[in-house]
Formats: C-alpha cells, structure tokens, sequence
C-alpha cells in the first residue's frame, strides 16, 4: 500500500486545483509574529474562508515556509489539504490527504521531519519547497515540492475524522513496523519485537520522537519558557492508550508547554498481546539552573514493571 499512497499524494500536490463556485470573493492577508495567511473570504461576510487558503513562517531572512496549503467551503476545509515542517528548513511535507466537510476522509500519508540538517547552517538552501505567487489577486498560489527526501511515517484512510481500516507504520529508515486494524483495534504485523516491553507506540520510538520534536520546532516561534525553579512533570500511558499527569511541580510555564507537547502526540500506545505487564512514565524535567548550550529541558521515557497482586 505504502508506494500507491506515495503515488496518489504526489499526483495531489501538483493537481491541487479547486474551483470556487459563482460567491463573490475577496483576498484577506493577516499577520501573527514571523506567520502569514493568505486566504479568500466572502465579500458578503468577511469572517468566512471561502476558497483558497495558505499560511506560512517566513524567517530573518525573509525565505517562506509554507505551513498548511488546501481549500475552505464556507469555513469548513474541504478537498485537498498539505500541511508542512515549517521549522524544519527542508521544510518537509508533514501530511497529505483530503478534507469533506471540515473532516479527514479517504488516503491520507504522514512524513518524518528531516533531522539532516539545522536551521543554522541552512539559510533556506536545504528547501524542498516553493511558493509560487500569483501575478493577480483574483488568482491562486501554486507551490512547487521536490520529494526526493521524503521519509513516510504512516499511511491508511480516514472515515468521518477518525483512522479506519488497515494502516501501515514506518520507521524514519524507511522499515515497516507496523500494520494495525483501526477498525478492529487488532495488530495485524509486528516487525519490531520488543521482548522486554509489552507496551509499543505504533511505528515505533522514531515516530513518537517525530511528534515530540516537531511540536518544539512549532512552540520556538512562542515566547521563550523563562524557568524560575525545579521543574518537573510526569506522565503515563493508561489501559487505554491515552496520557495521564500523576505527578508535576515547579514552573506553571514549563507545565503549560509540556501539556501542549502531549495534546500534539496522537495517543497510539498498545499491548502487544493484550496484557498490562508494564507501565511507562513520560517525565520531563527542567534545566534548572539554566545552561548555557543546554536544552531548557529533558525528556525520558521509563520502562516500569506492573505488580501483579
């Protein structure tokens, strides 16, 4: 399945064309921080996305990185959609697939960030993207991509928002690790035995860092987190796969942004054959004193054994 999906999402990205219907339209561009969006609205309500819509990070030196890139239907996304790394200087596609009514329906692909590089020694010459202005405002934006590069993280279908049927997970190596049932929440593959852990997160730890480190990338262009003391927060996966808090303390801040870094990662821890045999906890733990050089905070991931009573 992995080389047709590859094949519909790149055919998508040069024929995502959607026609408006007969609404009188009227280009809005806003501003937030260093994040643009250019966007059609309609003339008789000013406030409702009505066609094209495009938003974007431009940096110091004034190169754009697109964000997310698709069409609204009366404020509902609608068609084609591509959301990108915008702080990833390769600017690699993030998603791709399609919208019905402000839901995710049909073929949707998931990609890695490129980690091959910094946004320091860059400066935009490491871009697999292009945008393409238009010469009038009627017009639309086009962009240009060059995927060479792109690593697939997941790829299956989507049906009235939620994952439905067979999906298949890759590490960043490009190696199949799992094929699961969404629809019957079964594992169907498994090429990453973990004899020591019967708690796995579906493509493995390459995907769960993916989320945690894209979600930094997306907070950097937010105020920077000012810690004023010890610092921690710690989490763990329930029966059910979903984040629990059981223990935090310290910066109300650095919480705060913790909480944000866990809403961004999809809750898709399982067990492999069923069974509570363990627990993880996810803690996170401040830089404090702040070190220069040094990352404001830390993350681990413990592996702790379940006394069966």
């Amino acid at each position: 399945m992995r080389f047709l999906q590859t094949s519909l999402i790149l055919s998508l990205l040069f024929t995502n064309i959607v026609t408006s219907d007969a609404q009188e339209l009227t280009r809005k561009s806003t501003k937030d921080y260093n994040i643009f969006e250019k966007y059609f609205v309609l003339k008789a309500d000013k406030e409702t996305k009505h066609g094209q819509y495009l938003s974007y990070y431009s940096d110091y030196f004034f190169e754009d990185y697109i964000i997310e890139f698709g069409d609204y239907d009366n404020n509902l996304k609608t068609g084609n959609w591509f959301s990108f790394y915008h702080r990833d200087p390769s600017n690699f596609l993030k998603a791709a697939g399609s919208f019905v009514k402000g839901k995710k329906e049909g073929a949707w692909s998931y990609y890695y960030m490129d980690d091959s590089v910094t946004l320091y020694t860059s400066f935009g010459t490491q871009k697999t993207t292009r945008i393409i202005r238009p010469k009038k405002a009627s017009e639309r934006y086009q962009f240009e991509v060059s995927p060479e590069k792109y690593k697939m993280s997941s790829a299956g279908n989507y049906s009235n928002d939620a994952k439905s049927g067979i999906w298949e997970y890759y590490s960043v190596s490009g190696k199949l690790i799992h094929v699961y049932d969404h629809t019957a929440n079964k594992l169907i593959e498994n090429n990453h035995k973990q004899p020591d852990s019967t708690l796995i997160y579906l493509g493995g730890l390459d995907r769960f860092f993916n989320y945690y480190r894209a979600a930094q990338h997306d907070m950097n262009l937010q105020k920077p987190i000012a810690i004023t003391k010890p610092t921690q927060a710690v989490y763990e996966i329930g029966n059910d796969g979903n984040y629990i808090l059981t223990e935090s303390f310290g910066d109300k801040s650095f919480l705060n942004h913790v909480d944000k870094i866990m809403n961004s990662i999809p809750q898709e821890w399982i067990f492999q054959d069923g069974t509570v045999k363990e627990k993880i906890q996810i803690i996170y733990t401040a830089t404090y004193p702040k070190v220069e050089k040094k990352a404001p905070f830390s993350i681990n991931l413990k592996f702790v054994p379940v006394i069966q009573e």
